[in-house]
């Protein structure tokens, strides 16, 4: 049966501090992200280890346009326990995920990264869609690393990639909305942490099956959900 795929392609300006090694190293570089949409949002198609682009839990109850990009690293069942054992362990509610940025070395309580450690489980229905593909340059792109269900060989967004990204109509795309003025800034995509390609490049999230770290070293995931 064939099935119809829809995709919002968002131009992202990078921080150089916060991409990983396969971006560009210039801070006024933009990533483009593929994102493919999920109609219903829901544990069977939010895994843990996808990237996913989200409404922001700090944006205002109208603002649709603050969206932000994230990597899941516990849903919900999963138990998150502390670290530093200053905070009593909490199970994610149910139709609840957390989701951290994959560059670990950003702190939040510095005020370098804000994710699930700054204001905690956000909702399944907050969830635009699973980010399939980032592109920095003509030379520079490729498929982002999901949980392997959905980005491995043989998994359900490789079918999709293949038949419906154009890497050169996206930056042709975005180069005819810059000779208009470009975005707004509103409308730009927030992702302090870098996303890891299919290539091994990039920086990991910390997600892991079973018992694992959290990125930061806040604390740990114990749950089945598979990571990296």
């Amino acid at each position: 049966m064939q099935q119809n795929y829809h995709f919002m392609c968002y131009p992202h300006k990078v921080p150089s501090v916060c991409v990983p090694p396969w971006t560009s190293q210039d801070a006024s570089a933009r990533e483009r992200l593929v994102v493919r949409l999920l109609r219903h949002p829901g544990s069977n198609n939010v895994l843990v280890g996808d990237v996913v682009a989200f409404h922001s839990p700090l944006a205002l109850p109208d603002d649709v346009t603050h969206v932000m990009v994230r990597r899941v690293a516990a849903v919900e069942g999963d138990e998150m326990v502390s670290s530093s054992g200053a905070e009593p362990p909490f199970l994610i509610p149910p139709g609840h995920c957390w989701v951290l940025a994959d560059n670990s070395q950003l702190r939040p309580e510095a005020g370098e990264v804000i994710d699930s450690r700054s204001y905690g489980h956000i909702p399944f229905s907050a969830v635009i869609g699973r980010v399939v593909y980032a592109a920095s340059s003509r030379a520079t792109h490729g498929p982002v690393r999901n949980n392997p269900a959905h980005s491995e060989v043989g998994g359900e967004d490789a079918a999709v990639v293949a038949a419906e990204v154009d890497v050169e109509r996206i930056l042709r795309e975005e180069e005819q909305m810059d000779e208009f003025g470009g975005i707004e800034e509103g409308e730009e995509l927030e992702k302090e942490g870098g996303v890891g390609n299919d290539d091994g490049s990039g920086s990991d999230g910390e997600a892991g099956k079973g018992k694992g770290s959290e990125a930061g070293g806040n604390g740990e995931v114990k749950g089945d959900g598979i990571g990296k």
